[in-house]
């Protein structure tokens, strides 16, 4: 552009002339996107109009689900002239009023506001909030610019900050329009990559989350071996707009540790749909292809399966409905099983923005007999995400997700405690042993006789120390009786009806009973000494009842001992013994000499033998002298004992037998030779004494002689 300024000078016959010559310049603005939040460093500038097409808005490769990145944006006006500019996110733009939109303050005090940790929270609030507004078109992410339209005066350099938020996975491009007065529009390009998991787990109890790991863990406590299978319901919630389609799998650790890898090959869908009954269901679309490998992030799938999955994707382009054979090289994570956990059901699908919930399962392993402590039990279940949407897996030029192995899967830590199922057992006496004597049925009052039965009882306390609870019967048969919190049962001499008495008792002992975490009970158990037991002394060894032994030391002193297991059984089938044993002295009589023989006596003429009858027991004894076969027959009382009968002391410990003098005398009636068998028997079922006496009679030399 150029301009002439005449100007006439008095004299002069030429006017002079001054040339002004300008190149005129329009509107000229530089873009500049910076790098990192905050900072002021310029990852690239544009003079506009130029090249803007060259400018990149990159938000990250791998944004965590719900946080916040900012960006930003540096408009440089380079020239004097003020004017308007607009700015707009092409598909994933947020609402408008998404700023605008303010958290309304809580109800509470203001002094409570005012505090540090109570600001924090309502920061975290307001931040939350203003995501949740950003996405609330569904989509999945967002892009907001803080200032979308404005005026940017002469020489202005203006900053305005981008957020981009998301809250589902996957891979999103976008295109950032920069219109700047009447300059034709800026198109940026826009790419951001997600990574992170949707799905979220809600249990108030038995659930916490690992402070180091940042995962769930669902925690069993402890149960008792080979128990019933727990059960805990655990709420899984999607905060995505996509339904979400979960397959899961249990696994153990293993022990060995140099399997650090494993390779996967699948033909198909590697996690098909299913029905009801575990059943996979044919699918018309493709499985997977090769978005099932490609990950936007650092994941155990190798770079070596991803481009075989490129590869795999060009050559089966052309049939989209073939099906293609899929290879993922993953970490291992142990060894599939659902022995002790488990998970149902296996496929469940958490809709977009919804809820749904799963049962994990943890069934109590049987610890052997010589396993007293309690062992930790660990696994883990890995929920693989899938999306059967076409449409949610894929918008051409604007999104995509992968599913499957390609993306991490939901992660659930199980842990639980097994222990053996035992009670702490306190005795009153340190064992459970009955000490009798035969003699016991034997009352102080003579004249009451001889008692049928007699009943002791020991006292035991049941402790349950653990932290669960334990159901348990108390099984026990006779002699051996059990009864809980003093509960006594009748006892009824033996009779016709003993053995029904016996299934009865044994009945009422095995009842389900319950102790508590640090609880205890006392438990009564009882012996009952009955003439019916006296009576197995009798019994030949080959036909001596289980549980009862006869002995006999070197002194003669004779026990029958009674031993038996009181069982604990409990609920998981296991038991636990408490060994019984009740020791009975019982009586053991015997002759100081086994033959008497008064030689030859004269006819009406008396003699007199002294035998003891001696007691080698710790137990009293009744006694009573019968007399056996006598020869001749026809004088009956030619043998007399006095006395015939009585009570023997039991035997001091450690001191000679207890002993009673037994006067037989003899008369003879006749010249003959007489013989005669007497026996003295006990009353508590000791073996008979035989005693053989004999002699011969004569007349008397003076003649007849009264005795």
């Amino acid at each position: 552009m150029d301009l002439a300024l005449p100007c006439n000078v008095l004299g002069m016959k030429e006017p002079l002339v001054l040339g002004i010559s300008g190149k005129p310049r329009g509107l000229q603005v530089a873009i500049a996107i910076s790098t990192e939040d905050g900072d002021s460093s310029v990852a690239s500038a544009e003079l506009w109009p130029g090249h803007p097409e060259r400018l990149h808005l990159d938000f990250g490769s791998a944004v965590p689900l719900r946080t916040r990145v900012n960006r930003q944006l540096i408009l440089t006006n380079c020239s004097p002239i003020q004017t308007p500019f607009t700015l707009k996110f092409e598909y994933f733009g947020s609402p408008a009023n998404s700023l605008r939109q303010k958290p309304s303050l809580p109800d509470m005090p203001p002094a409570l506001l005012k505090m540090a940790r109570m600001r924090e929270l309502l920061a975290k609030r307001e931040q939350l909030e203003f995501m949740e507004s950003m996405l609330s078109h569904g989509k999945g992410a967002a892009f907001f610019p803080h200032l979308s339209q404005g005026v940017l005066g002469a020489h202005q350099q203006l900053g305005i900050d981008l957020t981009a938020c998301a809250n589902m996975w996957g891979e999103y491009w976008d295109s950032l329009i920069c219109t700047v007065g009447d300059l034709p529009p800026a198109v940026i390009p826009v790419h951001m990559a997600v990574v992170g998991c949707p799905i979220s787990s809600h249990r108030t109890a038995h659930y916490t989350t690992d402070q180091i790991q940042k995962e769930p863990v669902v925690r069993f406590g402890t149960q008792v071996s080979g128990g019933d299978t727990i059960t805990r319901i655990l709420r899984l919630s999607n905060s995505s707009p996509c339904d979400i389609r979960l397959d899961w799998e249990t696994y153990a650790p293993e022990a060995k540790e140099d399997r650090l890898l494993e390779l996967l090959v699948s033909y198909g869908p590697p996690f098909p749909l299913r029905d009801q009954a575990g059943n996979g269901l044919l699918c018309p679309e493709t499985p997977e292809s090769s978005s099932s490998f490609w990950s936007p992030s650092p994941s155990d799938v190798s770079k070596s399966s991803r481009e075989a999955a490129q590869s795999a994707e060009g050559g089966s382009s052309a049939g989209a409905s073939q099906e293609i054979i899929s290879v993922t090289l993953q970490g291992r994570e142990g060894v599939p099983s659902d022995q002790l956990f488990s998970i149902s059901p296996k496929q469940v699908v958490v809709p977009a923005g919804g809820s749904s919930t799963i049962r994990i399962s943890f069934t109590p392993v049987v610890l052997g007999p010589d396993v007293l402590h309690k062992v930790e039990c660990t696994g883990s279940a890995l929920g693989s995400m899938s999306l059967d949407d076409e449409v949610e897996r894929e918008l051409p030029g604007r999104r995509r997700r992968l599913q499957g192995s390609a993306v991490g899967p939901v992660r659930l830590h199980l842990h639980g405690y097994v222990r053996p199922a035992q009670l702490s057992v306190e005795l009153d006496s340190g064992s459970v042993v009955f000490w009798h004597q035969a003699s016991d049925l034997i009352p102080e009052q003579r004249c009451a006789g001889v008692l049928s039965e007699l009943v002791t009882t020991r006292h035991l306390k049941l402790t349950n120390t653990t932290e669960i609870p334990h159901y348990f019967r108390l099984l026990v048969s006779r002699p051996f009786s059990v009864s809980q919190d003093g509960e006594s049962r009748s006892h009824r001499a033996p009779g016709p009806s003993w053995k029904q008495e016996c299934k009865e008792g044994t009945a009422a002992a095995g009842k389900q009973l319950v102790l508590y975490p640090q609880e205890n009970m006392l438990v009564n158990v009882s012996f009952s000494l009955s003439l019916e037991l006296l009576s197995y002394q009798k019994l030949p060894a080959d036909q001596m009842l289980s549980g009862v032994d006869m002995q006999q030391s070197a002194s003669g002193e004779k026990k029958m001992v009674f031993t038996q297991n009181l069982l604990l059984e409990y609920s998981n089938q296991t038991t636990q013994v408490v060994p019984l044993r009740a020791v009975v002295a019982v009586p053991e009589l015997q002759l100081s000499t086994s033959w008497v023989d008064f030689g030859t006596c004269f006819v009406n003429q008396g003699r007199i033998r002294e035998v003891y009858l001696m007691n080698l027991s710790g137990s009293r004894s009744y006694w009573a002298v019968l007399t056996g076969q006598q020869e001749p027959d026809k004088d009956p009382v030619a043998f007399r004992v006095t006395p015939s009968s009585g009570l023997l002391e039991a035997r001091p410990v450690n001191a000679p037998p207890t002993s009673v003098p037994l006067q037989v005398s003899f008369t003879a009636r006749s010249c003959e030779l007489y013989e005669s068998t007497l026996v003295v028997e006990g009353v508590l079922g000791p073996a008979p004494c035989v005693l053989r006496a004999n002699t011969k009679g004569r007349p008397h030399p003076c003649g007849d002689q009264s005795s």
